[in-house]
């Protein structure tokens, strides 16, 4: 069997702190990214959101504006009903017609000089 010692030299110890110096730019710039990918990740999903929560606003804004409508269309089919006329005529002094008598002209002259 052989046993290993387990004092260290002072090279051995020197040559693992310079084997992770020489790694640590790997694991700093693998950090880094993993780091700026999450920041990209939460700013997306943020992004998201906000546009989510737009729309829905613009989507209650479209119902109301429909509902909105739908009334203004009732209201101009009431302000038009011949019913609703008659009855403005009549507060106005309008009186209906019984006979209608229209006026002939005999001859093609309208007007004379």
């Amino acid at each position: 069997m052989y046993y290993h010692s387990r004092r260290h030299t002072p090279d051995s110890w020197w040559l693992k702190i310079e084997s992770i110096t020489q790694k640590l730019p790997v694991r700093v710039a693998f950090i880094s990214v993993v780091v700026a990918a999450a920041f990209f990740y939460v700013f997306q999903t943020n992004q998201v959101t906000a546009s989510g929560y737009a729309v829905s606003q613009l989507n209650k804004q479209i119902k109301t504006l429909q509902v909105d409508n739908r009334q203004l269309d009732v209201f101009l089919a009431e302000a038009q009903s011949i019913t609703r006329l008659n009855d403005e005529l009549a507060d106005k002094g309008y009186v209906p017609v019984d006979q209608v008598e229209y006026a002939s002209v005999e001859s093609a002259i309208v007007a004379k000089r």
